[in-house]
């Protein structure tokens, strides 16, 4: 599977948090020197953790179909990969906090600010805080020899415009109606690199459903997972909590979701006692389903 990080984000941030190195509701822009271009510097002093967590920083959401690169290939430096999009994208388009509208920059930023008061890079925070202690062995932000065998491949509709927007070398074999993708990375790993298989998300799964501690190990505090499902702002599409949200037009349905998603896999949490997940080889469909009920008993498969 391959998820967006918000899940990696705001679970290292809270270990950040916890142990006195990251306040959520400080101002990021002494850690994060690429902030400088934003304008209006005004606001983009103003941005905190909390902001940019629930993707309310006021950040564009530039498409990030070119921000991959080959697996054998080096990674792009990530403060110098930040500092170039934000370069391209400097302009914030609303008061921090005043509503929430999702940006692709957002987790980027919050890494960068991670990694300066840690003085750890974010991929290593996210392994030695989160993925190591919940035993997610096989997950992280490289697709090592032991995974490549049971990855899944990714699909793209042979007709979709965006096909014209991918770098030509991304593209593999034609399938009927799709395209295959030769495996990539992304350049950004805080934003949606996170690899790995579906027992181990069923693992991060069951951690908050039991409230941040799993297998009589704590990794999050009761207080921080409860926190990460409260909605704090509303957006136009969505409302968002703490790396979790529920669509606008659910708003009378209750509590919020982790609907993580990314190239092939689809996370949702439709009530506080029941979590689902499912992995689809084109991007959507029904396959590998894995529900878990609170207590951490796995569903059927």
């Amino acid at each position: 599977m391959a998820v967006g990080d918000e899940a990696g984000d705001c679970d290292g941030c809270d270990a950040a948090s916890r142990t006195g190195v990251l306040d959520l509701d400080a101002p990021v822009f002494e850690h994060v020197p690429a902030l400088r271009q934003v304008r209006s510097a005004a606001r983009a002093e103003r941005i905190i953790a909390r902001h940019l967590l629930s993707h309310s920083a006021g950040f564009a959401n530039p498409m990030p179909v070119r921000w991959v690169h080959l697996e054998d290939q080096l990674a792009p430096g990530p403060d110098l990969f930040l500092s170039g999009l934000l370069a391209r994208h400097r302009r914030l388009r609303f008061e921090p906090g005043s509503r929430a509208a999702y940006s692709n920059l957002g987790p980027l930023v919050l890494a960068a600010a991670m990694a300066s008061v840690t003085g750890r890079p974010f991929a290593g925070l996210v392994r030695e805080e989160i993925l190591g202690p919940l035993g997610m062995g096989t997950t992280g932000f490289t697709c090592t020899p032991g995974m490549r065998p049971r990855a899944a491949v990714g699909y793209h509709p042979r007709l979709s415009p965006v096909r014209l927007l991918l770098p030509r070398w991304v593209i593999a074999k034609p399938a009927g109606r799709w395209i295959s993708l030769r495996p990539f990375l992304p350049g950004g790993p805080a934003y949606g690199g996170l690899l790995g298989s579906m027992d181990d998300l069923a693992r991060f799964l069951r951690l908050h459903l039991r409230d941040g501690e799993l297998g009589g190990v704590r990794i999050l505090s009761p207080a921080a997972t409860a926190s990460m499902r409260q909605i704090t702002v509303r957006g136009r599409r969505y409302d968002l909590g703490l790396g979790w949200f529920r669509p606008a037009s659910q708003r009378a349905a209750g509590p919020a979701v982790r609907g993580a998603s990314g190239r092939r896999c689809r996370v949702l949490q439709p009530d506080p006692d029941l979590s689902l997940a499912w992995r689809g080889r084109r991007g959507h469909g029904k396959c590998d389903q894995l529900p878990h009920r609170r207590g951490g008993a796995p569903g059927p498969r």
